[in-house]
């Protein structure tokens, strides 16, 4: 999902886009496609089926990712994730202020700003989970500068710098502590989609595994029982993404075990990786196999699957609710048999609401691609799928 988020963001902050969560504004209620009647929140205690398992040992959750830009309509949306989900993901991947933390200055306001925003949304009985990324765009440059606003350019003399800088790890390093003493988060992601410069550019990712270990071990130090680790995509640790090998990712994440307590999934199975019909259909039951191969835990760190048709970048893509409902039904199948810590389903709701407002072009096309992966619709109605979420959600989550 690594293109999604930066297109998305730039354009969304030109147009003055971020609305907080107006808690004096009562959310709509989410009604059933079939009757129009609301969907009620399954009381953890009320599954008395002597046949069903009645725990879980998975958190669920979703991230901030907002449906529109119209804050009544995000308002429901942060409703239902909190009604819905046990764990919250604030996913730090619109720019670093490398500058501030690295001189030692207070972090820009904007940036603060955005995390007190953020941290209002989270539910008082809910985990957090904090993915945060020293990378940009294409997962082999650097994030961009976060200053005045997100995603600036990067500063003259940070132009050439990379992870083996070691300007550049002291100043992520303060950046993840501070996030920490912000943020009190239950887990830590210090990488996102990592794997991906194994095969766009090898070098590059030789120095993100010592960055890796020196920021791990630099953090173990002050934080020893929080959770840390990276995520890595699927479609790369299974070869099937253009120019990737499944042997060579396996030794390479193989190596870095001693500093991951967790091994991060991005789970699509879909994507322009599948030429021509852009998915893996049937769904494999064995689609999550190479990552519980490492005998470490597991956490589903952003997933989705679409539930209607639509065309990006040259593909027709097929889809129905059968199709999303049955990638839901592996994930959390995989997840309740599994050693799995939590499972986030990215998008709360569908966002086709922000593909209104964003130009026809590359940028729309991208977006579009996972615009209709929420667990609701953009009007308000409940898709098939969330049925199946709601069954686990409604089991008593035990560790």
């Amino acid at each position: 999902m690594h293109k999604l988020n930066r297109f998305l963001v730039l354009f969304v902050i030109f147009s003055v886009f971020f609305v907080g969560c107006d808690e004096t504004a009562p959310p709509n209620e989410i009604l059933h496609e079939s009757n129009n009647t609301p969907v009620e929140t399954t009381s953890k205690t009320e599954n008395t089926n002597p046949d069903q398992v009645e725990t879980r040992s998975f958190l669920m959750g979703f991230s901030s990712w907002p449906p529109s830009i119209d804050s009544t309509l995000n308002n429901q949306a942060y409703s239902f994730m909190r009604k819905h989900g046990d764990i919250f993901e604030r996913h730090e991947d619109d720019g670093m202020p490398w500058v501030e933390a690295l001189n030692g200055d207070p972090l820009p306001q904007a940036f603060l700003n955005n995390w007190a925003d953020q941290k209002s949304l989270v539910g008082s009985d809910q985990k957090i989970f904090l993915m945060v990324s020293p990378l940009g765009m294409e997962r082999n440059n650097l994030a961009p500068y976060y200053g005045e606003s997100d995603n600036m350019p990067l500063p003259a003399d940070w132009q050439n710098k990379f992870l083996g800088d070691k300007q550049v790890q002291i100043a992520y390093l303060r950046i993840l502590k501070e996030g920490i003493e912000f943020w009190h988060p239950d887990y830590l992601s210090i990488g996102s989609e990592v794997n991906v410069m194994m095969h766009s550019d090898f070098d590059k990712w030789k120095q993100y595994k010592e960055f890796h270990k020196f920021i791990y071990t630099e953090l173990k130090k002050d934080y020893p029982n929080l959770p840390i680790f990276a995520t890595f995509t699927i479609q790369e640790m299974r070869g099937e993404a253009e120019g990737s090998n499944k042997e060579r990712q396996i030794k390479e994440i193989k190596s870095l075990l001693p500093y991951l307590d967790i091994i991060g999934i991005s789970a699509y199975s879909y994507g322009w990786n599948y030429w021509p019909t852009g998915k893996l259909d049937p769904i494999p039951d064995d689609f999550f196999d190479v990552a519980l191969q490492f005998k470490k835990p597991i956490a589903i760190t952003e997933s989705g699957a679409p539930n209607r048709d639509f065309k990006a970048l040259g593909i027709n893509y097929k889809f129905d609710d059968a199709y999303q409902k049955e990638f839901l039904k592996i994930m959390l199948e995989t997840a309740q048999n599994n050693d799995v810590e939590f499972v986030i389903n990215y998008a709360s709701y569908d966002f086709d609401k922000l593909l209104e407002i964003i130009p026809p072009g590359q940028i729309r096309e991208v977006a579009t691609i996972w615009a209709y992966t929420g667990l609701v619709k953009s009007n308000g109605i409940a898709k098939p799928a969330l049925s199946i979420w709601d069954e686990y959600y409604a089991k008593n989550y035990t560790k």
